[in-house]
């Protein structure tokens, strides 16, 4: 039975080992040329998100697997109330409660980067884990089916 990873980084997939899977699907290209190929597309991304004039609505795709894009948040004005998740770990009332916070500052408008996965590999995404849920409440070993394919 694989187990559950203790720490929330442990199971991130290091970058070096996506370099690496990448450049073994592409024989004629070297790993540090992956590199500069997936740095490339950073610095095109941001040069995007930088430029004074770009559209509002502005999306870049990432071929095969979906889409950045920019949603706008709106700001706050000082004074504002909002409702906050107040986490207390002891005592009587330990718990989450939500309590109003007054905004101290006035926060301007802002945009978040988002990204969209492409509907194909978002349904096969979906079929895989829902089997795999499915196997582990019914206790089958889920390392089985992985090592025998």
């Amino acid at each position: 039975m694989i187990k559950k990873p203790k720490k929330k980084n442990e199971s991130k997939i290091p970058t070096d080992y996506i370099y690496r899977a990448v450049y073994q699907q592409c024989p004629t290209a070297t790993k540090e040329q992956v590199k500069e190929v997936f740095k490339a597309y950073s610095e095109v991304l941001n040069a995007l998100i930088d430029t004074p004039n770009r559209p509002k609505e502005l999306v870049v795709p990432l071929p095969h697997l979906g889409e950045f894009y920019l949603i706008q948040k709106n700001g706050k004005k000082a004074g504002t109330k909002i409702g906050g998740v107040i986490q207390t770990l002891y005592g009587e009332n330990k718990g989450n409660r939500i309590e109003d916070i007054v905004v101290k500052e006035d926060k301007p408008d802002y945009e978040l980067l988002r990204f969209k996965v492409n509907t194909g590999l978002q349904k096969h995404i979906r079929e895989i884990t829902s089997e795999y849920i499915a196997r582990r409440k019914h206790g089958e070993e889920i390392e089985k089916r992985f090592n025998n394919e």
